[in-house]
């Protein structure tokens, strides 16, 4: 090891170097150290973990490198989607239109069945109000009795019921939403 006598350091001076030592040692590169208030080039060990290092850092560039790649990669396809935005939209647009049919269409259904219910319930009504054999008020009665109670309207998760009115409300809501979310845009 070759010492330097003209390398010698107070200690005012190794306290300023010693973040930039510091440094150096956690990025597994140092070539001087300071040792004996000196400046001393480091020995065969530093060199080879200071080798290895090197090539630790070769290879986080080449990740770096792949990353990049990967990122212009995914631009190029954000462009392309942002190209075909318009395109996005009316595929959107379309998916909303087609959820709206089919909810349209299921709550037409339900909303027969519950008049074609009622209109079960209204006959048998008639029926005992009339001058009936004893059979057919029995049935009526029975058929009565079991719509009270076991019938009721279909309801999506406890929350609303599917009728015709649900459209209606739906509707509501998503206009309410939509002034709130423009009152705050434009005031």
């Amino acid at each position: 090891m070759r010492i330097l006598f003209k390398n010698i350091l107070d200690k005012d001076v190794q306290l300023m170097l010693w973040p930039l030592n510091l440094m150096q040692y956690m990025m597994l590169c140092p070539k001087y150290q300071i040792k004996n208030n000196l400046i001393t080039p480091n020995n065969l060990i530093s060199n080879i973990i200071s080798i290895i290092a090197t090539s630790y850092r070769q290879k986080m560039f080449q990740v770096y490198v792949d990353l990049l790649e990967c990122y212009s990669i995914l631009k190029k396809c954000f462009q392309q989607f942002v190209s075909n935005f318009q395109l996005a939209i009316i595929a959107l647009l379309s998916w909303f239109v087609k959820d709206l049919m089919w909810q349209s269409l299921i709550c037409l259904r339900c909303e027969k069945f519950y008049i074609a219910m009622q209109k079960v319930k209204d006959s048998c009504s008639i029926i005992l109000n009339r001058n009936s054999s004893d059979d057919v008020r029995k049935l009526c009665k029975n058929v009565l009795r079991l719509h009270r109670a076991s019938f009721s309207k279909i309801r999506a998760c406890g929350l609303f019921y599917v009728d015709a009115a649900l459209q209606l409300a739906l509707m509501g809501l998503l206009t309410n939403y939509i002034v709130f979310l423009l009152q705050f845009r434009f005031l």
